[in-house]
């Protein structure tokens, strides 16, 4: 099985927003994904899905780095 993220990102000048939500092949939402935020090669946070499969960070403006994990499903990464 495969999972994909869908970000959207909102920035402001100093600070943003990165949000999106989780799904597998079928578009089925997918609850309970670990998420890790590494941002300009640091890590900033991790998250879960909520029960929607829905994901929100508050961030600073940088290059981010997003990391999904979930068990059964492996781990993607998105850039």
């Amino acid at each position: 099985m495969a999972m994909c993220g869908l970000p959207s990102l909102v920035s402001a000048q100093e600070s943003g927003r990165l949000a999106g939500r989780v799904s597998d092949q079928t578009g089925a939402r997918l609850p309970g994904v670990a998420i890790d935020l590494v941002v300009d090669g640091v890590n900033h946070a991790t998250t879960t899905t909520d029960a929607q499969g829905e994901y929100r960070f508050d961030l600073a403006v940088g290059h981010a780095a997003l990391t999904y994990r979930l068990i059964n499903f492996g781990v993607a990464h998105q850039i």
